[in-house]
């Protein structure tokens, strides 16, 4: 039961995470489906991690529980990964919908002056 645990802590600190951007986000059908994936990953990579354990105390290959070892850092990766996307998309819709207004006025002013100039010519 506790290597479940695992998948379902991972996405309830992504959620966390992405409430913390922005409260009012709401996932879209893909960010459910790797949270989805992101959950099966980690009960993998934890499955995974207690094989080889028990595969190091039953005296099998060092090479057998490496592989066991790998696989499970690899599924771990690949959560992150996946987790970073949905973060990475929460914050670009945060940083869309609050713009910097002085930057903007000021890159107008700046492209204004090089319209200007040239139609001056």
């Amino acid at each position: 039961m506790g290597a479940r645990k695992r998948g379902t802590d991972a996405v309830a600190a992504i959620r966390a995470t992405v409430a913390g951007i922005d409260p009012e986000i709401v996932l879209d059908e893909h960010e459910e489906h790797l949270l989805t994936a992101i959950a099966r990953a980690y009960n993998r990579a934890a499955d995974l991690d207690r094989d080889a354990a028990k595969a190091r105390a039953a005296g099998k290959s060092s090479r057998g529980v490496t592989e066991l070892l790998a696989e499970s850092r690899l599924q771990e990766n690949q959560a992150e990964r996946w987790a970073k996307q949905i973060t990475d998309a929460a914050q670009a819709v945060v940083t869309s919908s609050k713009k910097d207004w002085r930057a903007q006025k000021a890159a107008r002013a700046r492209w204004d002056g090089v319209a200007n100039s040239k139609a001056a010519r």
